[in-house]
């Protein structure tokens, strides 16, 4: 099988690499996978807490201010707990030391 035939293979965009050059190591592209599922990951689950932060204060209270604070500290606490979960797989690598 040469390289063009070979799907999973992580060179040049035609499939050929010249004398001298070097493929890019699979790290970047295992990278980028990491990155990309952590921010899907971390948005979806920011979206269905602020969803049902905004439900559960809307049946504890029928207070609208109530209900604001309810819905606000609710979403902190599922953001705080989404940026230390998933921080370190979709931060930039120029943060981390």
């Amino acid at each position: 099988m040469t390289a063009i035939d070979d799907p999973t293979d992580v060179g040049a965009p035609h499939g050929r690499v010249g004398p001298g050059r070097d493929r890019p190591p699979r790290v970047l592209v295992t990278s980028l996978a990491r990155r990309l599922a952590a921010e899907f990951t971390g948005t979806a689950f920011l979206v269905a807490g602020v969803v049902g932060s905004g439900i559960m204060a809307e049946r504890l209270s029928d207070d609208p201010g109530l209900q604001l604070l309810q819905n606000t500290v609710a979403t902190a606490g599922v953001l705080v707990a989404l940026i230390l979960a998933l921080g370190p797989a979709s931060a930039p690598t120029s943060t981390r030391r």
